[in-house]
């Protein structure tokens, strides 16, 4: 009798795409929707609810930097990097801390630039843990690739709409 992991989820099979470019688009498009999401949601609640506190939004010296080359290629790397050292780590101990605490840690230093920014991202980090763990299985490499990716079209896509819009 085999057991079947009870978080797994559909998008699984399609983030397992064996094309490495295919997959990463569609983890992009599976943990970049929420976020976006819950971010929207968050930011008309705080500009209504405290629209002094909605004016410091993009005040954080990170978020001023609209530096294309970090954001797409250095930090996608180096994060991505930090987050499977998290799982692999947390993995020894149980599945369910392999998913979560590393979300949590990532999304608590991106909150050190703007709490409203670690809120929102640790949903991104939740289905990046997710994704990781289910893909290592077949292959580290792949797997890690697809974070990097993933993680640099969802900071592509968040800095092109701040281009535009700042």
């Amino acid at each position: 009798m085999s057991t079947t992991n009870p978080l797994s989820l559909a998008f699984v099979s399609r983030v397992r795409n064996p094309n490495v470019m295919r997959a990463s688009l569609w983890l992009h498009a599976y943990a970049s929707g929420p976020t976006i999401v819950i971010a929207a949601i968050l930011l008309f609640l705080l500009a209504k609810m405290s629209p002094e506190a909605y004016a410091t939004i993009g005040s954080g010296k990170g978020q001023q930097n609209l530096d294309w080359f970090p954001a797409l290629v250095f930090n996608p790397i180096v994060e991505s990097l930090m987050l499977v050292g998290m799982i692999r780590l947390c993995a020894k101990k149980s599945y369910m801390l392999a998913l979560i605490v590393p979300a949590v840690l990532l999304s608590a230093l991106h909150s050190l630039q703007s709490p409203l920014w670690g809120v929102t991202v640790v949903t991104f980090f939740l289905i990046q843990s997710y994704a990781f763990l289910e893909m290592d299985k077949s292959g580290f490499a792949k797997a890690l690739a697809v974070l990097v990716i993933s993680h640099s079209l969802h900071n592509g896509w968040s800095l092109g709409v701040r281009y535009f819009i700042a």
